[in-house]
């Protein structure tokens, strides 16, 4: 039998404040995506432009909705980048957003003669079901990385956006959108895919309804969200194009089966109902399995990912990155929960990793949990069996103190940048928290799974 909660649990939040650094970079030449001004040199033709007005007004603009005065600031073909991505932001649904670097604030923006110049922005929105802030209130925005071409022409005269790169290649920059909506999931696609879209919604809406559910069951601390945003694609081309350019979370892997993309947070800039966070969020990318289950079960493992993304504040920085095993576990864990049992309100919840005890290569544990390499570079049986000692893991926290201990654990591993092993409750009586050693847990779970499996 496995406890369900810990009585008398004190729960305290951990808060680590990082800001996101974002290089400003000018050229002499501007972007081949610009709008070339006349070069003929004039008298009052500016050296740098003042980016201060301009950022803060596309920020306004997006937190208030307003599309025509957003637009009015971009020309040629920058415009037309620009409305494309407000329209798959509308496509999708948001309530606000940043369109700026953490220090173009203040920035002037060299200019080359013909008046171009360019600086890199980080710009996203708040869709309605990302992740708020639950003391302040304030919403996570994921963002994404762009190279912008700024043009002046006097130095009264206003600053345009001429050219318009995107850095990072997310969906909503490369095609319009096609977007399936349900309670708890969004699934977007692009046009000539909408019937995917619409075949996965329900299997989508279930896992993310057995997610929500499970964790304010177990871990209301950690659900953030009303649900999850996702983008779906059977052309495996298409979707090794998407988000793989760019900056990159460190210890990030993108399986075949489908995978959640951390990405960057607020970058440290003062917006009015935007919290300041090293990760804003994630987003999935999934392609159709062999039946509606399966669909589910790896729906169900990849929102867990999303769950815990803003907690992987380390990605985009230079700290060490937590063990894969730590993120893969705790995925394998309510994956196998979901496999068992797809009711998260069943009075005896149990996960199941039978599997193993007639896999061959149960010979090779060694009692540690496994590498990376183990999890990524084997062959689908191989990889699936490490994938289930990760979760075995949580499981034995589980058995032994409580499915609440184990997805605390799991918190307390991603942000502090290390393994479950590290987060497991010794006593919090007197609002004070004490731990076991993580050597006699991880022996613990050693002797416990081989005697289990």
């Amino acid at each position: 039998m496995i406890r369900t909660a810990r009585s008398g649990r004190v729960r305290t939040r951990i808060a680590i404040a990082v800001a996101l650094a974002a290089a400003i970079t000018a050229t002499s030449t501007g972007c081949s995506s610009s709008t070339k001004a006349s070069s003929k040199p004039t008298a009052s033709r500016p050296t740098a432009a003042a980016t201060d007005t301009l950022f803060r007004g596309l920020t306004e603009d997006v937190a208030r909705a307003n599309r025509s005065a957003f637009l009015a600031k971009f020309t040629g073909s920058a415009k037309v980048s620009a409305t494309r991505w407000w329209q798959n932001m509308a496509a999708l649904g948001f309530s606000n957003g940043v369109f700026y670097p953490d220090s173009a604030i203040s920035a002037h923006v060299p200019l080359n003669s013909a008046g171009n110049g360019t600086v890199r922005v980080w710009a996203g929105t708040h869709d309605t079901l990302d992740p708020v802030d639950p003391d302040s209130g304030k919403v996570y925005v994921p963002l994404t990385s762009y190279q912008l071409t700024v043009h002046q022409d006097s130095e009264s005269g206003p600053v345009a956006i001429t050219g318009w790169k995107p850095l990072m290649n997310a969906p909503w920059d490369l095609s319009a959108l096609y977007v399936a909506k349900r309670a708890h999931v969004k699934i977007a696609a692009y046009p000539d895919e909408r019937h995917l879209a619409d075949s996965v919604a329900a299997d989508a809406e279930k896992a993310a309804e057995y997610d929500l559910r499970m964790f304010k069951k177990f871990d209301s601390y950690d659900v953030q969200q009303a649900g999850f945003v996702m983008f779906v694609s059977n052309n495996s081309t298409r979707r090794a194009s998407w988000f793989r350019t760019g900056p990159q979370p460190k210890g990030w892997v993108a399986d075949p089966a489908g995978y959640a993309k951390p990405l960057p947070g607020n970058p440290g800039t003062l917006v009015s109902g935007v919290t300041t966070n090293g990760i804003g969020g994630a987003r999935v990318v999934f392609h159709s399995q062999r039946s509606s289950h399966e669909n589910t079960a790896v729906l169900v493992h990849e929102f867990v990912h999303t769950i815990f993304a803003r907690d992987t504040i380390w990605s985009y920085t230079d700290d060490k990155p937590a063990p894969a095993w730590t993120a893969e576990g705790v995925a394998r864990f309510v994956e196998a929960f979901y496999r068992n049992n797809p009711d998260p309100d069943a009075d005896n919840m149990a996960f199941n990793f039978n599997e193993m005890r007639k896999n061959p290569l149960r010979s090779r544990f060694a009692g540690r949990p496994p590498t990376d390499a183990q999890l990524y570079n084997g062959s689908g049986a191989e990889g699936s069996f490490w994938y289930d000692v990760a979760g075995s893991v949580y499981g034995y926290l589980a058995e032994t103190y409580s499915i609440s201990d184990a997805l605390y654990a799991a918190r307390i591993a991603y942000t502090g940048n290390s393994t479950p092993f590290t987060g497991v409750v010794k006593s919090d009586k007197g609002g004070s928290m004490t731990f076991y050693a993580p050597a006699q847990i991880q022996q613990a779970w050693s002797k416990w799974y081989r005697q289990s499996y």
